[in-house]
């Protein structure tokens, strides 16, 4: 497997080109690149740009015969290399004349071909990027069979499949398409585990009906995928699809009668029949997030509010398909590389839709939760109602909502001057050689503002007789820059005036030195070697008067980071609880008892030979036994510990975890995350493995696990307090270690089980690494 793929994100083509062949990759890849930016819509007989060399390869591919198994087919002698690395790059695309791929070619020359009628288009047209097709926009009404799922025109001799209610369905979208109520009982128990992994567990009996276009229209009066009959609905039956019997192209239904269980707060779930798994699975997702909130007691909410939520849900579920997707989705097939193409047209038919309900709700509640997190959203809903005013035009700005102020020019500008701050905060460069351009209004202001003891709370300070609103709002977009001297803001703002100063020794910088844009830390390089302190977890450096806790081991903790640190085993379980349910979410349940042991830093250099976060002790390991921190007890600024040895009992596959104690939950969790997953792969029978495989799925596992606290992170990271907003911040900081770390095992690593894993799923990595002990290509 190619090392730097996570560049290209995408094929590795490992075979050595000559120059002429290097020009047909060049040539496949624009090909690739014009066929994903092709627009929408496009209105009027515009031709495409003459290019006379593509014009006459597809003069001659038109009179060709060329399948799958004709690759090596040449023209003019050379061989079409080219079209090999195009099929790679969209294996989607057929080579049969009756998906007009060669049409296409020709389209790009000098003409435009409708791919339906196969006529030359001088009116009104549509084209959809995802599959590739441009129709007559008269094809919409026309009676052209269009399939109900993925939205596809019927072209050449394909044949659709016609449903009980006259809806079509393509043949790749009728491959998975939910018939039978047997049919929806895995993808019901799917949606459920995934609910279950999120702590939100539906304990109450709900039936789950199929019900064709008819039945929906008869309820609702109008076509939707699925509904939610609250006890308040007036229907006592359901007529339900009970079987389907395909004849030929045709499906017929058999139907039967469901009588509603009257007082229930949520009587049963409609879903529409004959869509694919992921369809049917994402609109069960949405449902059954209706059905929790009403169990739960959320009522009255705006419409916007519950069908967001709601969208969120079915958007996550599809997300979530890349790591727990059935086995049709996994794998190299055709087939598996449409459903993955399905799933990203589903998500992006969720983030665009324009629906002020289904669309901008949708947008609103995902900002929400991406900010705050699932739970705390869901408690404040609960909470306050929220009302649209908590949403309202926020996700146009994805920032900070000021709606109580009425602002002046004046104070627009104020705005303006604190925005700018703060992208000049989070776009500033790592190590910069020179010096900050002079501003003279901002080194005025910084000025006086340096003379002031303004504190976090004097907002209304003047200067120059001016309220200072800019600062309030600066203060908004940046929660962490406080105003006191000893954080060095005004020593910021002097700086990107004409000096570069410390925030540790607060003297001007005249060598070396080095910046953190996470935390926004500009120091010495000498401090990283002089003895000051040094958080062990996000890496801050000590500044002012701030107290650093210090660890048994001499490792040193900030106060943010002590807040939620693990330094007792008691303080491990809830921890070692979510993990867990993390695996169960993902189908990779741990049955088997594996002692779970804090250390300090001594005690893993003891076994390890060098400072590590974890490490998992198999069953080969000559390790006979751990001496672990049993508790901790704080004094002042110090953390001493009390030691107890464990014996590591022989013969288990997995002996023993030991993690390395006084790190945050999420530092933890992470690591806990990385050596779980080494754990189940030894549980399971991977052996042998090389290190950057091994390494690489486990931090794909971690960083996931991040990911996934936006979800199900506890109150701590849930929340606008500023602490909240800390353990966010330090989410994305260890996410981001992740993602760009050097090592060859860790980093590159990493990055190659992150693109195998996101192209065919966790489960067909994982089946692909089994069998031959290599990522799949």
């Amino acid at each position: 497997m190619s090392a730097n793929r996570f560049m290209l994100e995408g094929p590795s083509y490992q075979d050595q080109f000559s120059e002429d062949e290097d020009e047909d990759v060049v040539r496949a890849i624009e090909l690739s690149l014009q066929e994903s930016k092709g627009k929408d819509i496009y209105i009027g007989d515009l031709e495409f740009h003459q290019n006379d060399e593509v014009e006459i390869l597809a003069q001659v591919l038109e009179e060709s015969t060329l399948s799958y198994a004709e690759l090596s087919t040449s023209t003019e002698g050379s061989e079409l290399k080219w079209w090999k690395l195009f099929k790679e790059f969209n294996p989607s695309v057929h080579t049969s004349k009756g998906t007009s791929w060669w049409r296409k070619s020709s389209k790009r020359c000098n003409t435009l071909v409708c791919d339906v009628c196969e006529e030359q288009i001088s009116s009104e047209w549509l084209r959809c990027t995802y599959w590739g097709q441009t129709v007559c926009k008269k094809h919409i009404s026309d009676g052209t069979p269009c399939c109900c799922a993925c939205s596809r025109f019927k072209i050449g001799d394909v044949k659709y499949i016609t449903l009980s209610d006259d809806r079509q369905l393509c043949p790749d979208c009728r491959y998975t398409a939910v018939m039978d109520p047997e049919d929806c009982k895995p993808l019901l128990d799917e949606v459920h585990r995934f609910f279950k992994g999120l702590n939100m567990k539906i304990r109450y009996y709900i039936p789950i009906l199929l019900v064709d276009q008819e039945e929906i229209i008869r309820i609702h009066k109008k076509s939707v995928l699925g509904s939610t009959i609250y006890e308040k609905f007036e229907l006592d039956a359901v007529n339900y699809v009970s079987e389907s019997i395909q004849r030929g192209e045709n499906v017929e239904v058999v139907k039967e009668v469901e009588q509603l269980p009257p007082g229930c707060k949520v009587r049963a779930v409609l879903l529409l029949y004959g869509f694919p798994k992921l369809a049917i699975g994402s609109t069960l997702a949405h449902e059954l997030m209706h059905a929790w909130m009403r169990v739960q007691g959320y009522r009255g909410l705006a419409l916007n509010i519950a069908e967001g939520l709601s969208q969120v849900m079915a958007h996550k579920w599809l997300e979530w398909q890349s790591f727990t997707g059935n086995d049709y989705m996994k794998g190299t097939s055709e087939k598996a590389q449409f459903l993955r193409n399905l799933k990203e047209f589903m998500k992006d038919g969720i983030e665009r839709r324009y629906s002020e309900v289904y669309g901008h709700g949708f947008r609103e509640a995902k900002w929400a939760v991406e900010r705050y997190g699932l739970i705390y959203t869901l408690e404040h809903i609960a909470q306050d109602s929220l009302t649209s005013k908590m949403y309202s035009n926020r996700y146009l700005d994805e920032g900070p909502s000021y709606e109580s102020y009425h602002l002046s020019e004046d104070e627009n500008e104020d705005m303006v001057r604190a925005i700018e701050f703060s992208l000049q905060e989070s776009k500033a460069e790592e190590i910069y050689p020179g010096e900050y351009p002079q501003i003279d209004e901002v080194e005025e202001l910084a000025q006086a503002l340096e003379e002031t003891t303004l504190s976090s709370t004097d907002l209304s300070t003047s200067t120059g007789g001016r309220e200072l609103k800019w600062w309030k709002l600066f203060k908004e977009l940046n929660p962490f820059v406080r105003a006191s001297r000893s954080t060095s803001f005004w020593r910021k703002s002097r700086k990107r005036c004409n000096i570069l100063v410390c925030d540790v020794c607060e003297e001007e910088i005249c060598s070396d030195w080095s910046r953190c844009t996470y935390w926004g830390q500009t120091y010495c390089e000498k401090h990283t070697s002089d003895g000051t302190p040094q958080c062990c977890s996000c890496s801050r450096l000590k500044i002012g008067d701030l107290k650093y806790i210090t660890l048994n081991d001499g490792r040193k903790l900030c106060p943010d980071c002590h807040y939620t640190a693990v330094t007792d085993p008691g303080d491990c379980k809830p921890l070692l609880n979510e993990v867990r349910r993390f695996f169960k979410g993902m189908n990779m349940k741990i049955r088997y008892y594996i002692p779970i042991l804090l250390v300090d830093e001594k005690e893993m250099i003891k076994n390890v030979q060098k400072t590590s976060l974890g490490l998992t002790v198999y069953d080969k390991s000559e390790l006979k036994a751990v001496t672990y921190v049993s508790r901790s007890i704080q004094k002042g600024e110090k953390v001493k510990v009390v030691k107890e040895v464990e014996h590591l009992v022989e013969g288990r596959k997995v002996k023993a975890m030991l993690l390395l104690y006084g790190l945050p939950k999420l530092d933890l969790g992470a690591t806990l995350a990385h050596e779980m997953m080494h754990a189940w792969m030894k549980i399971e029978g991977y052996e042998g493995l090389s290190l950057n495989i091994a390494e690489g799925i486990c931090e794909v596992i971690a960083h996931k696990w991040l990911e996934w606290q936006s979800f199900t992170g506890d109150e701590n990271i849930n929340g606008t307090s500023e602490k909240a907003q800390f353990l966010r911040n330090l989410k994305e900081f260890l996410k981001d270690g992740i993602e760009k770390n050097h090592s060859e095992a860790y980093g590159h690593g990493f990055r190659e089980a992150k693109w195998a894993v996101e192209r065919y799923g966790l489960r067909c990595t994982l089946d692909h690494i089994s069998r031959t002990g290599k990522l799949p290509e």
